[in-house]
């Protein structure tokens, strides 16, 4: 998996590899972020696939992960509530999302479905039951990452972040 994920960063359009820390916060708070160029999805059919990684730490009592990705202030989703296990420290997780452009313009639509994997958890997959509609995929956007915790003991880490043009 090590050298996948080295394969696609070395091939990435965009990457932010800057590490951020979440923690002593229940707040949904952004982990890494990058801009997409204009008109990046405003092509029928585009696809494109984002990838995070990091670790995530939990204290004694030890709540629940949630991870959203957001393309400017639109929610693409947002993962299920992972629960984590008491009293772990650097557990790795990886985050993957495919999104494809339904329809174009100034009120563009996507699809987006992927993957949520912790370490020693199920593999937790996710995806929209609706098309995500009214995006302007004519201006650059921002695309992020969140994350929440129901813990202020937790610690959510990103190592890097990046997106692939698949076509």
């Amino acid at each position: 998996m090590l050298a996948q994920s080295a394969r696609f960063f070395s091939n990435t359009n965009n990457a932010n590899v800057t590490p951020v820390t979440v923690s002593g916060t229940t707040s949904q708070t952004v982990l890494q972020s990058f801009t997409l160029p204009a008109a990046e999805l405003n092509t029928a059919g585009r696809w494109i696939t984002a990838r995070a990684r990091g670790f995530v730490s939990a204290g004694t009592t030890p709540g629940t992960l949630t991870l959203s990705l957001k393309l400017g202030s639109t929610a693409l989703f947002t993962t299920s509530a992972v629960n984590l296990a008491a009293s772990s420290t650097n557990i790795a997780w990886l985050f993957e999302a495919d999104i494809m452009t339904q329809t174009t313009g100034a009120t563009g639509a996507l699809e987006v479905q992927g993957n949520e994997t912790i370490t020693g958890q199920t593999n937790f997959a996710f995806g929209n039951t609706a098309t995500v509609t009214g995006i302007d995929l004519t201006a650059s956007q921002t695309l992020s990452l969140f994350c929440t915790t129901s813990q202020s003991t937790t610690s959510c880490i990103s190592r890097m972040m990046g997106y692939q043009r698949n076509n």
